[in-house]
């Protein structure tokens, strides 16, 4: 099963990550979990860009210790080839990352993550894993 417009989960994700994003005063916004998937972004982005995102957080989440998945915590600036970031988890396996090619404003993006992050959560907790519901999927892991 692929995530997308015909999920009203998606759907509604979508629009909160592109509220968070005007919120926040950054220019895009993403939901990974700790193995780097991509789960939701605030618009549509290239191919390329996914890419870039998904290293980004594949590298952050690596120096996480201990492990996301085994109590781990990620929230700070993180800095990419594009610009600044912000990298918040939740949920123990979910990474929300807003970038921006200015700097980021800590104290006005940790206010609207703070505000949005519970809807976010539920929204991203309420997606059918990517896979389908069978032993390979996200359901395993008790997060989605």
């Amino acid at each position: 099963m692929s995530l997308g417009p015909h999920v009203p989960a998606w759907s509604n994700l979508r629009e909160r990550l592109a509220s968070l994003v005007t919120a926040s005063g950054t220019r895009e916004g993403y939901v990974l979990d700790a193995w780097s998937n991509l789960w939701c972004a605030d618009r549509a982005v290239t191919r390329e860009r996914q890419e870039d995102v998904i290293r980004l957080v594949r590298t952050i989440t690596a120096a996480v210790r201990p492990p996301m998945p085994r109590g781990g915590r990620l929230d700070r600036v993180v800095v990419d080839g594009e610009g600044n970031g912000y990298a918040r988890s939740f949920a123990g396996v979910y990474v929300l990352l807003l970038t921006s090619p200015d700097p980021i404003d800590v104290v006005t993006t940790r206010r609207a993550i703070g505000t949005a992050l519970a809807e976010i959560e539920t929204l991203t907790l309420a997606l059918p894993p990517p896979e389908g519901s069978h032993d390979g999927g996200a359901a395993r892991f008790g997060a989605a």
